[in-house]
Order: structure tokens, then C-alpha cells, then sequence
């Protein structure tokens, strides 16, 4: 009898003492777990919201071919339509004022009609839009205009002649408006910092809206003078500090979503980056690690608690057997 009672006080105190590796055990377990899955998450999430911001790109550039293909439009360049003939055109190919602005350029660069009379008679010759539409791509750019000073998609297309001549390019410029409905009706703000990009990481959307026009990390000079001559004119782009996204989108193959220390925040942080569709667009959310932990050391807690209560209730078990096979031995 005396072996089992010691067998039992043995067993209560291996059980205390699992049970107290399991709880710390646990915490670490379960925070990895939750932190893994809200990775994947995030990463699926982004996915669905870069497919959306393409469709919504893809019909604007359907836009701009489809007016560089217009009978009209061709035929201005050859003086068989008039300015007016043109811009009725462009009205009806804005359904729902999803652009602020159309214009046509001749072959220099120079805006000759344009829903926006103050555009007439500027040179565009130095924007990508035009420069790259003329050899003959389509182009999305994004940029923030010379004239308008305010921000936009520019979707642009070459026109032709029947003999493949260049005749000039149409551009239509697309509202942020557009594309930032999109990104906020995915209500992915809740998980921490959203912000869209182009190629180089300047910041063309964010939540925060004092980090439009920043750069993810610091650009290289080369890239700056470039960002600064032909799509940001007399913006100073400083960066905000996530080189750890800005490396993810110079080397994008796919998809990625990492775990870094912030210098700048001085904490840990997750990135999650995805690009949109093929093009030069990348979708950056940042959360802040230690505020996820926080979220869930609620529920880790209750856990560990219940795991707790189980531990004393089966030592209350233990010692009560013990007591009574105490009890029984005494009375023999």
C-alpha cells in the first residue's frame, strides 16, 4: 500500500511539473501557429486584391486601344475630323467619370485636343506614356500631372495609319479615385498598413495618406532623378523605412510575405507583397508583429487557465486517493 501511495505523490508531481512545460510550451506553439496562418492569409488575401486592381486596369487600357482604333480619332490626323467630332468621342467613352481627363498627342508629344482645355498646346514628350505608346506598347503609367498637379493612371495607345504609321497617342487618364475603392472595400487595413507601389516602391496609394509619394527604402540617384524628372516633378521622395518590402519587389518572382525587424518602428514586422497582374504595380501590407502577438495572448491565456484549473483539479484527485488510501491502510 505504501508503494502505491508513493507511486501516486510521484505521479502528482510529474503531472504538475508536464503540465508546466506544456503550458509554456503551448504559448510559443500556438503564437507561431496563429502568426504562420495569418502569413498565409495574408498572403492569399493580397492575391485576391491585386487580381481586382488588374481587371479595373485592364478595362482602362481596353479603353485607351479602343480609341486609338476609332475612325475619328484616326481621321483628325489627316484633317477629316474636327477637335469637336473628337471630343464627343471621348465623352462617350467615359461611362461613370472613371477618368478626369482625355487628350490626344501628335507625333511630338503635343497635346492638340483634350477634354481639358488647359492640357492644348503642353508637351508631353518626356512622360513614359508617350515615349513608350510611340514605339508602340500599351501603357499604364502612374504619375502625378504637370498641370492638373494631381495624380492619375495613364493609359495610353499609339495611332496608326492603315500602313502602320505613327499618327500620334491617345492618353486617358484614370481617376486614383478608381483604383483606391478597390483597395479599401477589402477592408485589409485592419491587418496593418496597406500601401500600392509602382516598380521602384514610391507609394502611389497608403492609409496613411502623408506616405504618398515616399519610397519604400531610398532610392539610388539614378532612380530618383527619374522618378523626379518624368513622373513626380518637384516632389521630394524620402523613404519610410521598409527595406525589406522594396528588396522583395526589385527580386519579385512571387509572392512573398516576411518577417523583419523595423529600424525605423523598432519592432517586428510582417510584409506582405504582391504584385498586380504583369505589371509594374505591387501591393505592400505591413503588420506590426507585436500587436498580433498581443491579439492573441488573450486567448493563449484562457488557454493556458484552463489547462491550469485541469492541473489543480487532478491534484486535488491525486491527493484526495492519497487520503483515502491512507484512511483505508490506517484502519486495517
Amino acid at each position: 500500500m505504501k508503494i502505491k501511495i508513493k507511486l501516486l505523490s510521484l505521479g502528482l508531481v510529474l503531472s504538475i511539473l508536464g503540465t508546466v512545460w506544456v503550458i509554456g510550451n503551448n504559448s510559443d506553439t500556438i503564437q507561431r501557429h496563429f502568426v504562420d496562418n495569418l502569413k498565409t492569409s495574408l498572403t492569399e488575401q493580397l492575391g485576391l486584391l491585386s487580381r481586382e486592381v488588374d481587371l479595373a486596369m485592364i478595362e482602362g487600357q481596353a479603353v485607351a486601344t479602343g480609341l486609338s482604333k476609332n475612325e475619328v480619332i484616326i481621321s483628325y490626323f489627316s484633317n477629316n475630323a474636327t477637335s469637336k467630332e473628337v471630343l464627343k468621342v471621348f465623352s462617350t467613352s467615359n461611362t461613370g467619370n472613371t477618368f478626369s481627363a482625355y487628350y490626344l498627342l501628335d507625333p511630338q508629344g503635343q497635346a492638340v485636343v483634350s477634354t481639358d482645355p488647359d492640357f492644348v498646346g503642353h508637351n508631353f514628350s518626356f512622360r513614359r506614356y508617350y515615349s513608350d505608346a510611340k514605339e508602340g506598347a500599351s501603357v499604364l503609367e502612374a504619375a502625378l500631372g504637370t498641370i492638373s498637379k494631381r495624380m492619375g493612371y495613364y493609359f495610353s495607345k499609339a495611332v496608326m495609319d492603315k500602313d502602320g504609321r505613327l499618327l500620334g497617342v491617345v492618353v486617358a487618364k484614370m481617376e486614383p479615385l478608381s483604383i483606391n475603392r478597390l483597395i479599401q472595400a477589402a477592408h485589409l487595413n485592419k491587418y496593418g498598413k496597406l500601401m500600392l507601389t509602382n516598380e521602384n516602391g514610391v507609394i502611389l496609394y497608403a492609409d496613411k495618406p502623408e506616405r504618398i509619394y515616399m519610397s519604400l527604402a531610398p532610392l539610388s540617384n539614378i532612380v530618383l532623378e527619374t522618378e523626379q524628372k518624368t513622373r513626380f516633378l518637384g516632389v521630394n521622395i524620402n523613404s519610410v523605412g521598409y527595406e525589406e518590402a522594396a528588396d522583395i519587389i526589385k527580386n519579385y518572382s512571387t509572392q512573398e510575405t516576411v518577417e523583419f525587424f523595423c529600424e525605423d518602428d523598432q519592432e517586428y514586422e510582417i510584409a506582405s507583397v504582391t504584385r498586380i497582374g504583369n505589371r509594374k504595380f505591387f501591393l505592400v501590407l505591413e503588420t506590426e508583429l507585436d500587436s498580433v502577438k498581443e491579439n492573441i495572448s488573450g486567448s493563449i491565456y484562457s488557454l493556458n487557465l484552463r489547462q491550469a484549473i485541469l492541473v489543480i483539479f487532478s491534484a486535488i484527485s491525486v491527493i484526495f486517493s492519497v487520503l483515502l488510501l491512507r484512511s483505508v491502510e490506517k484502519s486495517r
